[in-house]
């Protein structure tokens, strides 16, 4: 019996792009996304509790930045190294703020690993 050996991947080495089954679009400079609820659960929870089938986000500004260096060339550490040299002020909060929110992403299905 052989076992698989585990490897790691470093997350900053990551590549990203947007998932091609979300509806997006940019107003006034910000990111929203539209989302519909379809599934059976929130179809149960839009019939008994007249919760809406659909939810709206809009994203910050450094938000909409992040999600636009998302491009299914650029690493996450890519986009952490392009952004410290363009906000070189914000640089101690950078890479928290793009590991945090890509990986937000990633697990809500925004972004699919390439």
């Amino acid at each position: 019996m052989s076992k698989k050996k585990k490897t790691s991947t470093n997350y900053s080495d990551i590549v990203l792009f947007h998932n091609p089954e979300l509806t997006w679009y940019e107003k006034d400079g910000i990111i929203n996304i539209d989302i519909n609820h379809t599934d059976i659960i929130s179809t149960a929870m839009q019939n008994l509790f007249h919760v809406n089938r659909q939810s709206h986000l809009s994203f910050s500004k450094f938000e909409t930045i992040i999600w636009n260096s998302i491009d299914g060339t650029s690493s996450v550490g890519d986009i952490i190294n392009t952004l410290k040299s363009q906000y070189p002020h914000k640089t101690d909060i950078i890479s928290d703020e793009v590991m945090t929110f890509t990986h937000t992403l990633y697990i809500n299905n925004f972004v699919i690993k390439k």
